[in-house]
């Protein structure tokens, strides 16, 4: 669901939600113990007797559970200037935690700020653009990756939401010809709450759009 309010000629703001259910597999944490005989040696190397040792073992078992995707973003598009404009959106997802003991980070946010004057059905018009996005590990589905950003916005799996996303990025679109567009991008990535890794890969592309 999506609602649009004009609050200015220049300004609007929006509000969506977006409600998902399907299956996706929790990772439950599972102890295992046992006794094992062992030999018992003297310190002189001499086997002495036995003996009954305690032992365990701890993994995650996966278990289908239904998967709910709650997000509600409110965002604004203000146009400052006849070619400067800022885009801002803030994200929450209503979610849980997959994996025993995860830390989950449920909010997001991402902006855009834009030069130029970009027309569609114009050749030569272009615009560059700066962004900054900060996304909790849980924020975005970036295991489904079921939404239209440009990256990913974490390192999720089957069984944890990851370590979330935050970084800039730069981008130009180029309108080469009436209805065809080239848009290049570049994105610097660092996880979001993590202590033992630094740095995603930083990632760029290159894509060519033509529409009639």
């Amino acid at each position: 669901g999506d609602v649009k309010v004009q609050t200015s000629p220049a300004t609007s703001i929006t509000l969506s939600a977006l409600h998902n259910v399907t299956k996706m597999k929790y990772a439950k944490s599972v102890t295992n113990t046992w006794n094992e005989r062992v030999d018992v040696w003297d310190g002189a190397g001499n086997k002495i007797g036995a003996a009954w040792v305690p032992k365990s073992e701890t993994k995650d078992v996966f278990t289908d559970s239904n998967y709910k995707m709650n997000q509600i973003a409110l965002g604004f598009d203000t146009q400052l200037a006849p070619k400067w404009n800022w885009v801002v959106e803030g994200v929450v997802n209503n979610v849980g935690s997959i994996k025993d003991g995860e830390e989950v980070n449920k909010k997001g946010l991402w902006s855009r700020l834009t030069y130029g004057n970009l027309v569609w059905n114009q050749a030569k018009t272009w615009n560059v653009y700066a962004e900054y996005f900060n996304f909790g590990n849980a924020s975005m589905d970036s295991l489904g990756w079921g939404h239209h950003m440009n990256i990913a916005g974490g390192n999720a799996s089957c069984g944890s939401w990851g370590n979330g996303t935050k970084g800039w990025g730069l981008g130009t679109n180029i309108q080469l010809a009436k209805c065809t567009n080239l848009e290049l991008t570049y994105y610097f990535l660092k996880p979001h709450n993590r202590t033992d890794f630094d740095n995603y890969n930083n990632v760029g592309y290159a894509a060519l759009t033509y529409s009639f």
